[in-house]
């Protein structure tokens, strides 16, 4: 099917380590305007922000850094203090992937940060809840045995998921969560961590989606992390080719990349004939819907989006890479 979508001229581990070092930068930025208010020891936050440039990071600690930026903004120096020694500790711990629940126990305080920065807009109201035992179990199956498909399938995106995520979170829907409902989550204000409902995605097949969706997201993160792919203003609201919702040309743009992304993977997968014959006709069904979906987007980013130099180039990928075809 020719080349993959969302093509860089950068590595993955360059696209990581360039985050890193602007997460650095900024924090040598913060201490040295702000330090003495933080409690901040000048030589201890040089180790730390040194080992950040060198070594893949916890998702908290880009968590801790944003929280401690609105902190700062709000005049909250004390708890602006508290964040950063949590960066300067956490940059100390080695991180490797895994599969892991949400939950207080995993999570201690993290556990009501991450869902504030997830779902900022909605003002950090949480629609997440821990997975009961049998439930994270099952999902983690789902998971592994997922990340087994996606590799035989297209190792390039494999590659992604384990370069860009080092933490795949567990969780389910909050039963009071009305419009907050969810299905997945990857923030760039949690870079690194991706969060799925398990009663949303309940299969193995479902898994497989989630991890294509929001490993695109989270490459779309790293690819624009120095310049957006549009400049219209957040207020500015349009149809979403995912979502029932109006959505600002930022969420437009994605949804319609994720769009082209899982069309281009599933219809590698069906060419592999892996599936029975039921399940490639549901495949070729729910593809062909967001290959819709993918031309719908595009048609509204053409319209009104106001697109960078990257949002352009993107586009281009997404139009030429013969997935944009119900």
């Amino acid at each position: 099917m020719g080349v993959d979508l969302l093509v860089s001229g950068e590595s993955l581990e360059e696209l990581d380590a360039g985050i890193r070092d602007r997460l650095a930068q900024s924090l040598e930025h913060v201490v040295a305007r702000s330090g003495p208010s933080l409690g901040a020891d000048p030589a201890r936050c040089q180790s730390a922000f040194n080992r950040i440039r060198q070594h893949r990071q916890h998702p908290r600690v880009f968590a801790h850094y944003y929280e401690m930026v609105f902190a700062i903004g709000e005049g909250r120096q004390d708890d602006a203090g508290a964040h950063l020694d949590v960066i300067l500790e956490q940059s100390r711990q080695p991180v490797s992937f895994s599969i892991d629940a949400y939950s207080q126990e995993t999570l201690g305080p993290d556990y009501e940060l991450f869902p504030r920065l997830l779902f900022a807009e909605k003002a950090g109201a949480n629609p997440m809840t821990p997975p009961p035992p049998a439930l994270f179990r099952e999902s983690t199956q789902n998971l592994e045995d997922a990340l087994e498909i996606v590799e035989r399938v297209d190792p390039v995106i494999f590659d992604q998921i384990r370069a860009l995520f080092s933490k795949i979170y567990i969780t389910c829907g909050a039963s009071n969560s009305g419009d907050m409902a969810y299905a997945g989550a990857t923030s760039f204000m949690v870079w690194g961590a991706t969060f799925l409902n398990a009663n949303e995605y309940a299969s193995q097949w479902k898994a497989v989606q989630f991890l294509v969706h929001e490993a695109t997201h989270a490459l779309l993160f790293a690819l624009c992390s120095t310049e957006p792919v549009v400049t219209n203003p957040p207020d500015e609201l349009f149809k979403s080719p995912l979502r029932s919702d109006l959505r600002p040309m930022d969420g437009i743009f994605h949804a319609t990349l994720v769009c082209a992304r899982i069309t281009w993977f599933n219809r590698k997968w069906l060419e592999n004939c892996e599936l029975d014959p039921a399940g490639m006709d549901h495949m070729e069904v729910y593809t062909n819907l967001h290959a819709q979906a993918c031309l719908d987007g595009i048609d509204v980013v053409k319209r009104h989006g106001v697109l960078t130099d990257s949002g352009r180039r993107l586009l281009e990928q997404a139009q030429t890479a013969d997935v944009a075809t119900a």
